[in-house]
């Protein structure tokens, strides 16, 4: 089922392949980046569409419940579960590109994930990218640019799914059914990126891991507080993660109290938000930044939950009286 149609209709991305389309000047390979996977998986599936539909991927007639339900012999889907790619999935990929296209004049690869592609898989892929078959387009669904072989990028007209505005995200969700505040909140909490919108909006724990979350900046005042605070379940190994990230959005909401209000991206607690930033100065906010994205990285890498959480509300508090 494709999700925030409209949406990803509207993006640039789309719009500068529907124009190769339109005019006849599909590329031969293109590399779409995006962290929001979601997004793009259901760009490539409109994208498909496009190219066959005869309404502008209208997503209802006939071609385009086939292209979406995998029936389209000339439309490929490559790891659609989104895992990592071998060399022999790719040498399937370029045996097929070997054959004619079977209901029309052109065929489409489109390939999920492709920087879970390693090195080897990619320099398989290289030469079918070096001398295409003049009936095929590739499509590469890239989340982080830095794993593509340089030789790879080269070969691949290169168009980035820009990040969606809080407006149109809150926008979409409610069209797929969201009610209005789970759809405000998560848009303000999804940094730009729609799949992470859908997780907040689905996550009914959501906005209370927010609300204890802004409980800590609020009443964290000394080192005695933070042995209590270490119960609060926002702060138990599984939500820990959850609590970075939201505590991420606050402190640069925090810092754009500071500097351009118009910048707080979650307006339904601007006001508190605004408040807060009152008790902190803006190189405590920067630091604090650092130290969360650093207790992030030792979370990452299995270190202790509750000694990831007890570092971090210590370290706010000391650079909190340090930085006044």
């Amino acid at each position: 089922m494709i999700e925030f149609a409209d949406a990803l209709k509207s993006s640039r991305a789309y719009n500068l392949i529907k124009h190769d389309i339109d005019t006849g000047n599909l590329s031969h390979a293109y590399m779409v980046i995006s962290p929001d996977t979601l997004a793009l998986n259901n760009l490539f599936e409109i994208v498909a569409c496009a190219v066959y539909c005869k309404d502008d991927a209208c997503l209802a007639c006939t071609t385009c419940h086939r292209i979406l339900h995998g029936n389209h012999a000339d439309v490929k889907f490559i790891n659609s579960d989104n895992k990592n790619l071998k060399v022999e999935d790719v040498e399937s990929l370029i045996d097929d590109t070997g054959t004619r296209p079977f209901e029309s004049d052109h065929k489409l690869y489109f390939v999920f994930s492709a920087d879970k592609m390693n090195a080897a898989a990619q320099n398989k892929l290289l030469k079918t990218l070096e001398e295409p078959q003049k009936t095929v387009t590739i499509f590469l669904g890239v989340s982080r640019e830095s794993a593509m072989l340089d030789t790879v990028k080269s070969r691949t007209k290169k168009i980035t799914l820009d990040r969606f505005s809080q407006e149109d995200i809150s926008s979409a969700l409610k069209e797929e059914g969201f009610p209005s505040d789970s759809a405000e909140t998560a848009a303000a909490c999804a940094d730009g990126m729609l799949g992470r919108a859908k997780e907040i909006a689905e996550d009914k724990s959501f906005a209370e891991n927010y609300a204890q979350t802004v409980n800590v900046f609020k009443n964290l005042k000394k080192s005695g507080d933070v042995a209590s605070f270490l119960n609060e379940k926002v702060l138990d190994k599984e939500r820990l993660p959850v609590f970075l990230d939201i505590a991420s959005l606050i402190v640069r909401d925090m810092m754009a109290a500071k500097t351009d209000e118009r910048l707080i991206t979650n307006r339904r607690t601007a006001e508190e938000v605004k408040e807060m930033s009152r008790e902190y100065s803006l190189l405590a906010l920067s630091n604090i930044l650092y130290l969360i994205n650093e207790e992030r990285k030792k979370l990452n890498v299995y270190v202790s939950s509750v000694g990831v959480a007890e570092n971090l509300l210590l370290g706010i508090l000391e650079v909190k009286y340090k930085c006044r």
